[in-house]
């Protein structure tokens, strides 16, 4: 999706990886891995549209989720790599969570 963006735009996808906050506004995003999203390589993620107050106990973990992905406008879009809005079925991993 990262790497062909226009291939998935609109489309309907179930989504997994880490969970952490991505940009200057503190909006959460979805990282390919935890290193990305820990040390904000926000190259490596998508921006997630949704009520962030749904999510909060699952930043800093792996999750999975389904939302419709829309790629960037441009070279000069607001989200670096699109965003996916009309996220559910939120619901964290156990594979990768350091936690458990």
């Amino acid at each position: 999706m990262i790497a062909n963006p226009k291939i998935f735009d609109g489309r309907p996808l179930r989504l997994a990886g880490y969970l952490a906050r991505n940009g200057i506004d503190r909006a959460i995003g979805l990282y390919v891995t935890g290193l990305d999203g820990e040390n904000f390589i926000i190259s490596n993620s998508i921006d997630l549209h949704f009520e962030e107050s749904s999510a909060e106990k699952l930043i800093g973990k792996y999750v999975i989720l389904e939302g419709t992905y829309h790629a960037p406008a441009g070279p000069l879009s607001e989200y670096v790599n699109g965003y996916v809005d009309h996220v559910s079925g939120l619901k964290a991993l156990a594979f990768g969570d350091a936690s458990k």
